[in-house]
């Protein structure tokens, strides 16, 4: 078993609006955490980040999102793109792993829409 660690999103929010601290126009870095972890039965991901689609026809909610979180508009940020990357089918990945639904996340739902998805009912 191998586990990479990816940045599926780059943001960049005010700091100030993130901790408090900061000057009003300081801002912070953070990135959205993913795993992929190769299996003798395929590709796991631990989270998607954002899409594809999410980067190029955003909907409202997304562009408003990344707008106000400095989120980066990367698509090589992707999951999809980074499987590919490091020399995987895309249709390698069979398992998704949500720890919760926020846009940032699970974004990349879309990409894989083969796969099994898991997340916790409540």
């Amino acid at each position: 078993m191998h586990i990479h660690h990816l940045n599926c999103t780059t943001m960049r929010p005010f700091a100030f609006v993130l901790s408090g601290t900061g000057t009003l126009f300081s801002r912070s870095h953070l990135v959205v955490h993913c795993l992929l972890i190769e299996t003798d039965g395929g590709l796991v991901l631990v989270e998607t980040g954002f899409g594809t689609r999410d980067l190029t026809r955003p909907s409202k909610l997304v562009r408003a999102f990344t707008m106000l979180s400095g989120t980066s508009r990367d698509l090589n940020e992707t999951t999809a793109r980074q499987v590919v990357r490091l020399g995987h089918a895309i249709t390698d990945v069979r398992h998704i792993v949500l720890t919760h639904l926020h846009l940032d996340h699970a974004g990349g739902l879309p990409d894989f829409p083969w796969a099994k998805v898991h997340v916790r009912e409540k």
